[in-house]
Formats: C-alpha cells, sequence, structure tokens
C-alpha cells in the first residue's frame, strides 16, 4: 500500500511539473479565460447596460485603471442584474459589479471595490488561481491513475472531488490583501479619494456577515478569507503608512 501511495504522489508530481515547465499563461490567454469567465456570468445574471450608476462606475473604474499595475490591459466594468452583494474581477480587466451592493455604497466605497478588483486583475491573481487549479486537477489525476491502476474508483473519485473543492476556493488570503493595499494606492493615485473608505466598507461588510445577504459577497470578493477584522486592521495600517 506504501509503495502505491508513493507511486501515485510521483506520478501526480511529475505531471505538475511537467506542465510547470512547458506552459505558462500569455496575457491572450489571460484575457480568453477572462472573457469566457464574463460570458458565463452575463448568462446566467444577465448585465444593465442602461443602469444610472454604469457612468459613474466607469468614470471611476478608468480613472483607477489609468494608475494600476497593468493599465494596458483592456478594463471594462458592468453591472450584474443580480440583487446579490458582490463584485466580481474576470482575469484580463472585466469587472462586474451587482445591482444589489451598488445602494450600498458612497462614491468612495465604490471606488474601493473597483479598486480591489482592478487590482486583483492587474496583479493576475485570477490567472494564477486558474494556473493552481489546473495544476491540482492534473495532480489529482494522477493521483486516481495509480490509486486505481488506471479504472476511476467511486472513492478516487471522491477524493480527487474534495481536493479540487478545497483547491478551487477564492483568492488566497495573500492576494486578498495586496488587492486591499493596493486599492488603497489606486484610490489615492487615480481619483484622488480617501482610501479610509475601504474601511467604512469592510464595517458594512461586517454588519452583512450577520444576515444571510451576505452569502453571494463572501463566496465571491471575499472567499472565506481573510477576516473581515482582518483585513480592517490591514487597511488601517496602509492607510497610515500613507498619511491618511
Amino acid at each position: 500500500m506504501k509503495r502505491t501511495l508513493l507511486t501515485a504522489w510521483l506520478i501526480a508530481a511529475a505531471l505538475i511539473l511537467s506542465f510547470s515547465s512547458s506552459y505558462a499563461f500569455s496575457e491572450k490567454d489571460e484575457r480568453k479565460l477572462g472573457e469566457e469567465t464574463a460570458a458565463k456570468l452575463a448568462g446566467q445574471y444577465g448585465i444593465i447596460p442602461e443602469h444610472p450608476a454604469l457612468k459613474k462606475i466607469r468614470a471611476i473604474g478608468y480613472s483607477l485603471a489609468a494608475v494600476s499595475d497593468r493599465p494596458h490591459l483592456h478594463y471594462e466594468f458592468y453591472v450584474l442584474n443580480t440583487d446579490a452583494v458582490n463584485a466580481v474581477s474576470c482575469p484580463g480587466g472585466i469587472i462586474y459589479v451587482t445591482k444589489g451592493i451598488l445602494p450600498l455604497l458612497t462614491d468612495e466605497e465604490l471606488a474601493f471595490v473597483l479598486a480591489h478588483e482592478i487590482a486583483h486583475a492587474a496583479r493576475g491573481h485570477g490567472i494564477k488561481q486558474s494556473r493552481k487549479n489546473t495544476l491540482t486537477k492534473l495532480g489529482v489525476s494522477g493521483l486516481i491513475l495509480a490509486l486505481g491502476k488506471g479504472k476511476t474508483s467511486r472513492a478516487s473519485q471522491t477524493a480527487a472531488s474534495a481536493v479540487s473543492t478545497i483547491a478551487s476556493k477564492s483568492y488566497s488570503r495573500k492576494d486578498e490583501d495586496e488587492a486591499d493595499r493596493t486599492a488603497c494606492h489606486y484610490m489615492f493615485n487615480g481619483p484622488h479619494m480617501n482610501p479610509r473608505a475601504g474601511i467604512s466598507f469592510m464595517l458594512k461588510l461586517k454588519s452583512l456577515q450577520k444576515t444571510n445577504s451576505a452569502t453571494d459577497f463572501l463566496n465571491g470578493i471575499i472567499g472565506d478569507h481573510p477576516l473581515t477584522d482582518d483585513r480592517i486592521k490591514a487597511i488601517d495600517q496602509e492607510c497610515s503608512q500613507m498619511g491618511f
């Protein structure tokens, strides 16, 4: 049994190393993945092309994108037709905010949300997560092949599903922290807004966490981590270092 497990891990490792060394995502690949993701979201919820806030969203969004780490990306901003409280960044710069989140936000809080999503795109967090998921699936395939000796058992399928689910969670805590801190700088350098709006936004989020209405938001922009209090502390530290 031990030899079988060792063989399984060796096969999984070989698949992962082979993929890592032979393939890297280009910006073209990144954009294609983003467009596919965006199309699925638009197909599921629909977009509101004439939403009253869209002009403001785009004005703030473009001013933030212009000072981002990758201003050359083709950033696009849309409103999703859902009451869920959410905002989503697709790889390559396509960004959605939901109609459900807009009534909750001041202009500066909206800028923070947009800056956070732009930071995810500019720092390549989405494509990094996609790469991680692909590597995990390759590794799981190797484990199934070795443990099942070429046959896929129900047990191995269950194990593979569990591993994939765990590895496919939203952005890592490090990525979320980086997006928050980066958003503070985008806000100041772009539309010249007070980045402490990120704190007031987080306090609203903290209140939402006490109700079921926060669920969709938490599964999207936030994921399971980091905790809201941790994020408030990090944003406060970043703002203090910036002189706010």
